[in-house]
């Protein structure tokens, strides 16, 4: 069995996602060392994917390593997709990690948030680099577009419109605003406010709002009390006790040794990141080191007894 993970375009609506998911699964399903598989397009978030490969027999293919690889080299044919293989742990050691792309963990965590992640995108870039490693992934996704807002507090105040107000108003339309329960005798349903999606899809729609002056009645645009631009930023921020987090999960080329890998991880870490930022390994690659942190001691003790 072969665990996958891929991602699409961090703006990808689930339906894209699934799309791009159906010309991947049409390349797993013709690999002669696949039995069958299973996917869901849009989890565990829109842009990306998560599936199963089932393999024939071992006595009828290539060892499974092997047909990691050539799936990496034929699912990276697809356009817009990222795929990640693995396999599935027998016992989950990836406590703390939020990824799902890789077999291993390396964790970087900081209270200077911006200095983190501009850090954890070159460390990416180097592990990449790192002679051994097959693909790499981070939880951290720069390129969500957002909308920045800025209330206008003493203009506001002036036209009479309060922050509270405008708060409510953007949370009614655009977060499923709960407003009532519907009650019959045998159910009860919840009345659900929001704007329509045609609204939904641009910022422009806020040139549409209208809040009640609590001074003159007059109805205000909300262009009159807010200035908002468009930017890009993280599609979601991890946490790790507490501290925003950003986690990289690698792959290791078969027949590579992953002390190997790991040392040369660490070596570049120590380039990467400043004295704000702790990083090190988690999960699967931290139990490694710490078992053979151990090892020459317990050769010794062998010995002696």
């Amino acid at each position: 069995l072969i665990q996958g993970f891929a991602q699409t375009f961090v703006q990808s609506t689930p339906e894209e996602t699934t799309k791009h998911v159906k010309e991947m699964n049409d390349i797993i399903r013709k690999h002669p060392a696949v039995d069958g598989f299973f996917s869901i397009g849009g989890y565990p978030n829109d842009n990306e994917s998560t599936f199963y490969v089932k393999l024939i027999p071992k006595e009828q293919r290539k060892g499974i390593n092997e047909v990691i690889e050539e799936l990496y080299i034929d699912l990276k044919l697809v356009p817009g997709i990222n795929p990640y293989l693995k396999l599935p742990a027998l016992i989950n050691l990836n406590s703390g990690s939020s990824t799902q792309g890789g077999a291993y963990q390396f964790s970087a965590r900081s209270m200077n948030q911006e200095s983190l992640f501009t850090q954890s995108e070159e460390m990416k870039k180097r592990i990449q680099n790192i002679d051994g490693v097959l693909t790499v992934q981070s939880d951290l996704e720069m390129k969500s577009a957002q909308l920045h807002l800025d209330f206008l507090r003493e203009q506001a105040a002036s036209l009479g419109v309060t922050p509270g107000q405008a708060e409510n108003v953007l949370k009614t339309l655009y977060s499923d605003s709960y407003s009532t329960k519907i009650k019959t005798p045998i159910d009860q349903y919840d009345v659900i406010t929001e704007a329509s999606p045609e609204f939904a899809k641009s910022h422009d729609s806020l040139d549409y709002i209208y809040l009640k002056s609590n001074t003159t009645g007059e109805m205000i645009p909300f262009s009159n009390i807010a200035e908002y631009h468009l930017g890009v930023g993280p599609l979601a921020i991890n946490h790790y006790n507490q501290f925003p987090s950003v986690t990289l999960s690698f792959n290791v080329k078969k027949d590579v040794p992953l002390g190997k890998v790991t040392d040369k991880v660490e070596e570049v870490a120590k380039e990467v990141f400043n004295d704000s930022t702790i990083a090190n390994m988690e999960g699967t690659a931290q139990v490694f080191q710490s078992a053979f942190a151990t090892m020459g001691f317990l050769l010794f003790l062998a010995v002696a007894i």
